[in-house]
């Protein structure tokens, strides 16, 4: 590698108002806007959980916001409020169940 690569200049920010948008598309398309942004606050925070799309060690306490791109999708699907009903597993056995892809279940 003898030859030197030029980096230029970004031709915008790669957070700001882009990425809370994008934030606020995820929760919504998730079912779960508030619980989901409830959520988030408390990803890599002293008193919350570490961010499931993380990995990377965390650093002393540095933001209210530390979380990329890939925990807010981890943590909007996990607050979805979209829940299998319990007639689902009341109609099948665990061994039926157990016949099932990943993709059906």
């Amino acid at each position: 590698m003898s030859k030197t690569d030029f980096i230029g200049k970004a031709s915008s920010a790669a957070g700001g108002w882009g990425a809370l948008k994008s934030v606020g598309k995820r929760l919504m398309e998730s079912g779960a806007p508030l619980s989901g942004a409830r959520a988030l606050l408390k990803a890599n925070q002293p008193d919350g959980f570490d961010c499931p799309g993380c990995a990377w060690g965390d650093p002393e306490h540095g933001s209210s916001f530390e979380f990329c791109e890939n925990g807010v999708k981890a943590v909007a699907w996990e607050a979805t409020e979209a829940r299998v009903p319990p007639d689902f597993f009341a109609n099948r056995t665990v061994s039926e169940l157990r016949g099932w892809s990943d993709y059906e279940l």
